[in-house]
């Protein structure tokens, strides 16, 4: 697998797990009893990713099959409130501001 390809693999993985993580976020702030146990789930969450050890496929005749992955992605693509999470990202560069003019004195 190709340096390019694995830099886009890592990107929508972090785009997927940030979309949900929004979510949840904004579900446990409704409520304390909510927040602490998403931040005690998190805290846990956290530690267990810590754990699992980091493996690197230099062969690509021994990759993993990832099509539990692929689902969970294209489910994340359908689901309609990913394309307002999106559009909070979207920057529009159409005004520059002005030259500072300079002064004749």
């Amino acid at each position: 697998m190709s340096h390019e390809n694995e830099k886009k693999d890592m990107s929508r993985r972090y785009n997927v797990l940030l979309c949900n993580f929004v979510k949840i976020a904004t579900k446990a702030s409704e409520s304390e009893k909510k927040f602490q146990e998403a931040f005690k789930l998190s805290k846990s969450m956290l530690h267990n990713i810590e754990n699992i050890p980091f493996e690197v496929n230099k062969d690509d005749n021994s990759k993993v099959d990832a099509s539990e992955g692929d689902v969970l992605v294209r489910e994340f693509e359908e689901d309609d409130s990913v394309a307002a999470v999106n559009a909070i990202k979207k920057k529009v560069d159409n005004c520059r501001g002005r030259r500072r003019v300079k002064s004749f004195f």
